[in-house]
Parts: C-alpha cells; sequence; structure tokens
C-alpha cells in the first residue's frame, strides 16, 4: 500500500512541477485567466507549440487571440484576433508548401533518373500542409519587435520570455536562423568530402527548421544534400559484411501435439504421449559479397548459416495395461499373446535444425532491412528413444467342433521384458527461402 501511494504522490508531484514549468515560462506571455486555468494553459501551449512548427511567427497572432478570448473575454472573431490568426496561418501554409514544392520540381527535373528519387521526394512531400480557408480583412499594423520576441521565445525554449521593448530582437533572431542554417552547410560538406561523422540527423533538422531554411538567405541546395545522404546510407563502406544474430524464447508452444507413436518389435500404440516444445535457441550468422558499391537489387549475395536448439519434453498419457494379441485364430484352435505392461518412457530427445542458404536481395526497404530470395538447405533433427517393462504370455486354446472350449495350454511365460526401440524422424530438405533481413536490427550484430 505505501508503495503505491509513494508512486501516486510522485506522479502528483511531477504533474504539479509540470504546470509550474509552464506557468513560469508562459508568466509574461499569457493571460493571468488562462495561467490559472490548468486545462486552458495545456490545450493553449500545445496550439502553441504545435503552429509554431509551422512559423514560429504565429506566436505573435496565437497569442494575442488567446488572451482577447480568455482575458478580455472577447468572442467576436472580427474583434478578438481570430480572422488574423486565420490568415496569417494560410499564409505561412502556402509559403511553406510553395518552398516545398519548389524542392520536389527541382528533384524532378535534375534527378529524375536517380534511383533515390522517389525516396527523396517525398520526404518534402509528407512535410505538405492543407491550408486553411481565407478571411477577408484588412490587413493591421504588426509589431515587428514583438513578433521578432516570440519568434525568440519559441527558439530559446522559453529562456526569452519577458519582453522589452527597447531590445531588439531581431539581431539574436538573425544569430539563430543563421546557426542553424550554417549546421546545414556543414552537413552539406561533410558529405561531399567523404568526412566520417554522422550526418542522419539531417532529415530530423530539415523536417524541424522548414521554415528557417525556405526563408534563409544563404544557398543552401537542400536536394542536392538529401541524394549525397542517401548515397552515404546506401554505400557498400557503411554495411558491415558480417553479422551475427542470437534469440531465444520461452515457453513457444502452450498446446500439446498428441501425434507421438510407440512402435516395438511387439506391438504399436498410438497416441502414445504428448510433444511439448519448450524453450528455443537459435544462432546465426552471414557473410555478404558485394558487386556492387551500394545496397541496390542483386547488389550482393548472403550466405548464411544457422543452428535451432528446441528443449523438447515427451508426457506420456497412456497408463501401462493389459494387453491382449490373437496370433492365430482357426475353428479348432486359437493362439493368444498377453502383454502385462508395466512401464511406459520416452527419453534422449533430440530436436534440433541446421540451415545453411545462399541469397539475394531483391526489395530494398532500406539500407539494413531487405526482402531477399535464394536456396536454403537443411537438416532438421528430431529423435528419440521408446523404452517397455512387460510380461509376456503365449497361450494356446483348443475349442471342440460345436464351437465351445476345450483345454488351453501355456506356450511361453516370460517376466520382465525389457525392449527399447529409435525412433528417428530427421530430414533433409532444399527449398526455395524469402526472409525479410533486418541487419543490426532484432538482435543483429554487425562487423
Amino acid at each position: 500500500m505505501s508503495s503505491k501511494i509513494a508512486l501516486l504522490f510522485f506522479l502528483f508531484v511531477t504533474i504539479l512541477s509540470y504546470s509550474q514549468t509552464k506557468k513560469e515560462l508562459y508568466n509574461h506571455i499569457l493571460h493571468e485567466n488562462i495561467l490559472n486555468d490548468d486545462k486552458v494553459l495545456d490545450s493553449s501551449v500545445n496550439t502553441i507549440l504545435t503552429e509554431a512548427e509551422l512559423s514560429p511567427e504565429l506566436l505573435y497572432y496565437r497569442v494575442a487571440f488567446l488572451n482577447e478570448l480568455y482575458g478580455n473575454k472577447n468572442i467576436d472573431k472580427k474583434t478578438n484576433g481570430f480572422f488574423e490568426l486565420q490568415n496569417a496561418k494560410r499564409k505561412y501554409t502556402i509559403e511553406r508548401n510553395s518552398w516545398l514544392l519548389n524542392q520536389t520540381k527541382t528533384i524532378d527535373e535534375k534527378y529524375y533518373a536517380n534511383k533515390y528519387h522517389s525516396s527523396i521526394s517525398s520526404i518534402f512531400e509528407n512535410l505538405l500542409l492543407t491550408s486553411p480557408k481565407q478571411k477577408t480583412l484588412p490587413q493591421e499594423a504588426i509589431n515587428e519587435n514583438l513578433m521578432n520576441f516570440y519568434v525568440m521565445f519559441y527558439y530559446s525554449n522559453g529562456e526569452t520570455n519577458k519582453y522589452d521593448k527597447n531590445r531588439d530582437y531581431s539581431i539574436s533572431r538573425k544569430e539563430y536562423e543563421s546557426k542553424v542554417a550554417n549546421e546545414i552547410e556543414i552537413i552539406e560538406s561533410a558529405l561531399k568530402s567523404n568526412k566520417n561523422i554522422d550526418t542522419k540527423n539531417i532529415y530530423k533538422k530539415i523536417e524541424k527548421n522548414v521554415y528557417i531554411l525556405s526563408k534563409t538567405p544563404k544557398k543552401i541546395n537542400l536536394v542536392e544534400i538529401l541524394f549525397l545522404q542517401k548515397k552515404k546510407e546506401y554505400n557498400i563502406d557503411n554495411i558491415n559484411r558480417i553479422s551475427f544474430g542470437f534469440y531465444y524464447f520461452a515457453n513457444i508452444t502452450n498446446n500439446k501435439i498428441e501425434t507421438l507413436s510407440i512402435k516395438q518389435n511387439i506391438l504399436d500404440i498410438d497416441n502414445l504421449g504428448q510433444i511439448t516444445f519448450e524453450n528455443l535457441w537459435h544462432f546465426g550468422m552471414s557473410y555478404k559479397v558485394f558487386f556492387k558499391p551500394e545496397v541496390e537489387f542483386l547488389s550482393y549475395i548472403n550466405f548464411s548459416a544457422s543452428y535451432t536448439k528446441v528443449e523438447t519434453t515427451i508426457e506420456i498419457n497412456v497408463e501401462p495395461e493389459y494387453l491382449r494379441r490373437t496370433v492365430s485364430n482357426t475353428p479348432s484352435v486359437k493362439i493368444f499373446e498377453f502383454y502385462d505392461m508395466h512401464k511406459l518412457e520416452a527419453n534422449s530427445i533430440n530436436n534440433d535444425r541446421i540451415e545453411i542458404s545462399v541469397s539475394a536481395p531483391i526489395i530494398i526497404l532500406n539500407p539494413k532491412i531487405t526482402l531477399d530470395v535464394g536456396l536454403s538447405l537443411s537438416y532438421q533433427n528430431f529423435g528419440y528413444m521408446t523404452y517397455t517393462l512387460y510380461d509376456y504370455r503365449k497361450i494356446k486354446s483348443y475349442y471342440r467342433s460345436d464351437g465351445f472350449f476345450d483345454y488351453a495350454e501355456e506356450l511361453e511365460n516370460i517376466k520382465g521384458i525389457e525392449e527399447s526401440n529409435t525412433i528417428d524422424d530427421s530430414t533433409y530438405r532444399i527449398s526455395p527461402l524469402v526472409s525479410l533481413n533486418a541487419w543490426n536490427v532484432l538482435g543483429l550484430l554487425d562487423f
């Protein structure tokens, strides 16, 4: 009970602290009516941050509208800043989409035959937004310095949160936006010179900074940068040739497979027991031989080998019983065999698999996830030992001509017979192979 109370207290303190942080950040920006209502504050902040991804200048319009709506209780859309906000959102959306479509146009014109054409184009297409409806209103004068303050409030994650009308916020804004552009230029330079630095964050930088990149005066060829990055990702120098994989599953089946049979020299018993597959261990390795400089259709051959061990148990589901079998049956003489079963067992179970395969990629989802086809040769080793302990009697019975029993004689009587048998159900198989390979993912290690 005390641990539950402690957890609830921790969650309460965390939520309270988060709420207090929001109030502190927006204390000089939003009206006190918003700050004192946690639900309205949360909704307002979430909206502000979402719209800022379109353009941080939208804070200027959104804050004015929120303070009019909740502070001055002004619900008239013509005077509370609602239409101005909608017009601004439409303007920034059109500008954003126009810039993104220009990038896709460049891709179509200069890189149409490039194999990465579609994937690069989709990066920009996925960033397109639906434009809100236009609201016709006369354009009011804008306090540009206040707008720049709101932009810096967003850029600085709230560190710049108190407006000073005597400060020129355009200076710090230009510095920040220039810094972002410089970071992109550094990535571009690294890609062109093949410097060994991590450039994978270029995608997130573009997604996060569409507004800055669309406004920067610097000549940054984003399309070329993305094509260079794709080429780097798919280059075989960044794809390791040797891969190792290991995985383990516990209790892989709860159901029992009742197909086990015991076949001794003297008797056959079907559905003797149940096979349960419990724990599975798998180890594999592969080696790739490349024929092309980049990962693409049939660009390499992958040689792989794997070993799988399944821990298997057999449970006997029949009790030892007294069995009779008719050996000879004529009108005058009948011979019977009787088995008094004392013990039935199955043990020394082998259940493992060895597989080797050769495959090549035909569909490339990304450099480390490919759909391969090829051939596989596998050896499935499955077998077990059966053991029986029983007493054996053989009786010859005589019958009169009228069909009634006359007398019987015992031909054999053997006590404590032990008999074992090896069941081998091992198989070799050559089969077509279709596999989805996730290199360096899901337990695969590359070297």
